[in-house]
């Protein structure tokens, strides 16, 4: 439950500090005093969009504090520790900081949170039903959640969900892969004449710089052979060349050795020499008897590095990646072949999948149609608490023609007749402002125990009402409050406010020459007077206070 609320600088709230209970807290007071304003303050801190009016005059920001005590079963631990934030026991902190320049910040137990998550959070701790709900009531769109609420089929809505992305996942594939189809003559044809251009050339890899390479060292044929011969011709060919002088130095120097053994050596390593070059002499002739200009295979040569460069510009790759292009067209032609196939499958795995999702709607629709029954008899019986005896309610189950939907295969609407042997219309075209907030009331009353939610506020749920149906309305309140459930209503009827476990009212104050917002706890004495005052006016009798000592004691108080 909300356990304490703080307010900083709202509005007219200068400093407000709220201490709250469990079970049903009325707030009471003058027109324009204020009591929407704690609404919005609340709003602020459950992720409201902030509006910088809100700020008070004078001061640069606003923060308002919410303190919530719950049972650690409660689905918002779970939320909270699934986002990773610091948990403080049981409690769960909120807060919310708006500046005057329209800058706003939240916190989750003091950890700085994206102002979506403060409202996602908001969701499942507080239940906030002002006067604008009576309006969403009269909407159809509203009713099926209201049904699937209270029938608490929560898995089975979850697995029609599920069934249905699955066959909608099914659906888009087939209907890509027919898409597919429908050009794969005209793919084909583009396909098989460009990986034949691309077979027939086979470019390897690495072929391009090979090619380049034999290009250059056929065009400089003719320059290799001439520095070659001529290099050959001053080692081994010519007259006096390198190996004939060098064998005649070494037999000299051999000679010399016998006279003295220490150019033996010298000797030794000319004839090394003389053998080295005889060598270099061979393998330049053997590579000289290898290199010749052949023009045809220059013609041929160029012819290959043309169409090499040709499918590079066509297709807009380097040369090492053609390749790989042809591999993944083989693959893709590959699929277009087998796509009939596919077809073939897809069709049948969403028939399947579109089974599944009939199969679990029918669970889903018998689901509604027994929760159906159990709301209108409950609904019926509040009702019946709140004087609406002749009111007959309706739930009308119509199913949808057509494709899956993911809230399932039919459509609720809430039906009402008014006065027996009236046929049940629509809410919208016969209920008055009054029946709308007794049957929201109703709603509420049968919804309560359904919801997790344990902080739920009702802002003037009591409009269009009074009297006797007033006070069953305050009494049904209370009974939403009982068992460790809070509920906080603002109300202006005195037949409602007498039923408040607490009771705060809100005083508008002059100090300063600046108007403030008080809020102060009754004791058993001031409620009197507060109940005398919305029962007389400004102009309290003690026949009021008589009045209103009598409701407080009807209603156990």
């Amino acid at each position: 439950m909300l356990a304490q609320l703080t307010i900083d600088n709202i509005a007219l709230i200068n400093r407000l500090d709220l201490e709250l209970s469990d079970g049903l807290t009325v707030i009471t007071g003058e027109t324009g005093a204020g009591k929407s304003i704690l609404l919005d303050a609340l709003g602020l801190v459950l992720g409201m969009r902030a509006d910088t009016t809100l700020v008070r005059d004078g001061t640069d920001k606003a923060v308002v504090t919410a303190r919530f005590n719950l049972p650690a079963a409660h689905p918002a631990h779970l939320w909270i520790r699934e986002q990773a934030l610091e948990q403080v026991g049981e409690e769960i902190f909120l807060r919310r900081v708006v500046t005057a320049n329209g800058r706003s910040r939240a916190f989750i137990n003091e950890t700085a949170v994206p102002l979506s998550a403060l409202e996602r959070l908001g969701t499942v701790l507080v239940d906030v039903h002002g006067q604008h709900d009576h309006q969403s009531l009269l909407q159809s769109s509203t009713h099926l959640a209201i049904l699937d609420a209270f029938a608490g089929h929560e898995t089975l809505l979850t697995a029609v969900t599920d069934c249905y992305q699955q066959w909608r996942t099914d659906r888009q594939q087939l209907d890509a892969l027919r898409h597919q189809l429908a050009t794969a003559a005209e793919r084909r044809a583009f396909l098989v004449f460009q990986l034949e251009e691309l077979d027939r050339a086979n470019v390897q890899p690495g072929e391009l710089e090979q090619l380049k390479q034999q290009k250059h060292l056929l065009q400089h044929g003719a320059r290799l052979q001439q520095g070659i011969e001529q290099a050959l011709t001053w080692m081994v060919h010519g007259e006096k060349n390198a190996v004939e002088r060098l064998h005649r130095s070494g037999s000299e120097l051999e000679h010399c050795a016998k006279v003295d053994g220490q150019l033996l050596p010298l000797a030794e390593r000319a004839r090394a020499i003389q053998y080295e070059i005889e060598s270099i002499g061979a393998d330049l002739s053997h590579y000289q008897r290898a290199l010749h200009v052949d023009t045809e295979a220059m013609d041929s040569l160029e012819q290959r590095l043309d169409l090499i460069h040709q499918l590079c510009r066509k297709h807009r790759r380097e040369a090492h990646e053609l390749a790989e292009l042809a591999h993944g067209w083989h693959q893709e032609l590959q699929q277009l072949e087998q796509a009939e196939e596919q077809e073939q499958q897809l069709e049948q795995r969403l028939a399947s999948s579109l089974q599944q999702y009939q199969q679990t709607a029918d669970q889903l629709t018998l689901s509604r149609h027994r929760a159906a029954e159990r709301l209108i008899t409950e609904v019926t019986q509040q009702l019946q608490d709140l004087y609406m005896t002749a009111t007959h309610l309706d739930v009308q189950i119509t199913p949808v023609a057509g494709s899956p939907r993911p809230s399932g295969q039919e459509e609720v609407e809430l039906l009402m007749s008014a006065n027996p042997g009236e046929p049940v219309k629509p809410l919208k075209q016969i209920a008055s402002g009054g029946e709308i907030a007794r049957i929201m009331l109703a709603l509420k009353s049968v919804l309560a125990d359904a919801s997790m939610v344990n902080t739920l506020i009702f802002d003037e749920i009591d409009s269009g009402i009074s009297g006797r149906v007033a006070s069953a309305a305050g009494e049904k309140l209370r009974g939403i409050g009982t068992h460790r459930r809070q509920v906080i209503a603002i109300t202006h009827l005195p037949q409602v406010a007498v039923w408040g476990h607490h009771h705060l009212k809100v005083v508008k104050q002059l100090q300063q020459q600046r108007s403030y917002i008080d809020v102060q706890q009754l004791n058993r004495q001031e409620r009197v007077e507060e109940v005398a005052r919305l029962l007389a006016g400004d102009q309290i009798t003690d026949s009021a206070r008589h009045n209103a000592q009598e409701l407080l004691s009807q209603a156990g108080l």
